[in-house]
């Protein structure tokens, strides 16, 4: 790769001269001689186009030279356009030269020819471009070093997030996808830790925030604030909100998100930065803060590659959601006591009868739910997987046919990806062969 880094030097060189050259013609040929092309209004037009391109072109050459990420699209695009501009500024020069009565300007047919020769020499860079557009992008190290920075230096236990079902890890405070405030627990008395308390309010013990976080937010600020291309410093900040959100930090995290938006020019960034600080304020109980960014959101991004729309759906029926999860624990205390009050037949009836009300309750409650929530970012779905998984099971003691069961299985499991019911389980033992064709095509 190193010999494929040497080759880009000297296309730099390249794009420099080609930059200059755009230049130096564009003003000769539409300027000096315009009575000849197309008159002095359109020349003029043709040389601020030019020198514009020109001077990116020439701008653009010492990323190349340095092979720096980020720097092949803009080296693409400014190249061809350089190119084509000199072909036209040929063509434009021959037919001046043509026109000319003698003595001709020998130095129109000079200048023609040299915008031939380095429109040429643009194609060669761009095919170099295409060719090794990987030494532009990050090296598999780069990218797994990053990854460590924002998670973490040593390895730790990993588990998902309750919301989204990221991995997370066990010293984040919050979710830096979704935002979501996870569950913590002590070190010593595994109790569990309200909010960002500094001592175990149980057993008395300090609760030490990680020095990995620590740290990584130290370094994400202290590159935010460097000097760079606007879309450059977007993306650091985008990573830093991740940062402060894995501490717990929500309004540091909200602010750095606001940065991000600042700087980046495009649309839908910013509106896939948005959604991220609905998420915040939205798991923080500041729903009518989130809809109002959601709202905003969506006007930038009418596609909604965002998901606003999803979210500000799922926070609409938030309040049926909570009474929907209230409603199935309380069935299931109910169903604790059934199993408790068994020498009670009365006291055991009432308790069953208490947990099917529930759980009727429930269901019902998740089935509005989800009729909005599409996406089930609200985690109602697997109390309709618990009800088909029960309906899969009655219908495999009625001996229906293994296609119909696996209907119902395949919704359950759709609902329900994590496993929280039987229904991934059940689908598995109803179709070893898949697994055993899994396995074969695993080991090819």
């Amino acid at each position: 790769m190193s010999s494929a880094r040497a080759l880009f030097k000297p296309a730099a060189v390249i794009m420099l001269i080609g930059g200059i050259v755009l230049i130096i013609s564009s003003i000769y040929i539409f300027l000096a001689k315009a009575n000849y092309a197309y008159g002095a209004l359109q020349g003029l037009l043709f040389v601020l186009f030019m020198v514009i391109i020109g001077g990116f072109e020439a701008a653009s050459a010492k990323p190349v030279f340095k092979t720096e990420q980020g720097a092949w699209r803009n080296a693409v695009l400014l190249t061809l356009l350089s190119a084509l501009l000199k072909a036209f500024t040929a063509l434009t020069a021959f037919g001046a030269y043509e026109e000319m009565s003698s003595p001709k300007d020998e130095l129109v047919i000079q200048i023609a020819w040299a915008c031939v020769i380095m429109a040429v020499a643009e194609l060669v860079v761009i095919v170099l471009l295409l060719v090794f557009k990987k030494l532009f992008m990050p090296t598999e190290e780069e990218v797994q070093a990053a990854m460590k920075k924002m998670g973490g230096v040593s390895v730790k236990t990993a588990s998902e997030c309750p919301t989204c079902r990221e991995i997370i890890e066990k010293d984040w405070v919050q979710c830096p996808q979704c935002g979501t405030r996870l569950p913590r627990f002590c070190a010593n008395c595994n109790a569990p830790l309200p909010g960002m308390v500094e001592k175990c309010p149980s057993c008395g013990v300090g609760v030490e925030r990680s020095e990995a976080i620590k740290k990584s937010i130290a370094t994400l600020d202290e590159l935010s604030r460097e000097e760079a291309r606007p879309e450059a410093r977007s993306v650091r900040f985008a990573r830093l909100g991740e940062a402060y959100l894995k501490a717990g930090e929500t309004d540091n995290a909200l602010e750095a998100y606001r940065k991000a938006i600042h700087y980046t020019e495009f649309d839908r960034k910013r509106a896939n930065f948005m959604v991220k600080m609905a998420n915040i304020l939205e798991n923080e109980g500041r729903e009518n803060e989130a809809n109002e960014i959601l709202d905003a959101a969506m006007q930038m991004d009418p596609a909604d590659e965002a998901g606003a729309q999803a979210l500000k759906d799922a926070i609409a029926v938030k309040p049926l959601a909570k009474q929907a999860l209230a409603a199935f624990a309380e069935g299931e205390t109910a169903q604790g006591e059934a199993l408790e009050a068994k020498e009670e037949k009365d006291r055991e009836r009432d308790a069953l009868a208490s947990a099917n009300e529930q759980f009727t309750k429930a269901l019902s409650l998740a089935d509005q739910v989800l009729a909005t929530d599409k996406k089930d970012i609200n985690g109602v779905g697997w109390i309709k997987a618990r009800s088909l998984v029960a309906k899969a099971e009655e219908m495999q003691k009625a001996k229906a046919p293994k296609e119909e069961v696996l209907k119902v299985l395949d919704q359950a499991v759709a609902l329900d990806p994590y496993g929280r019911t039987k229904a991934i389980t059940m689908r598995k033992a109803l179709t070893p062969k898949e697994k055993k064709k899994k396995q074969k095509k695993a080991k090819k």
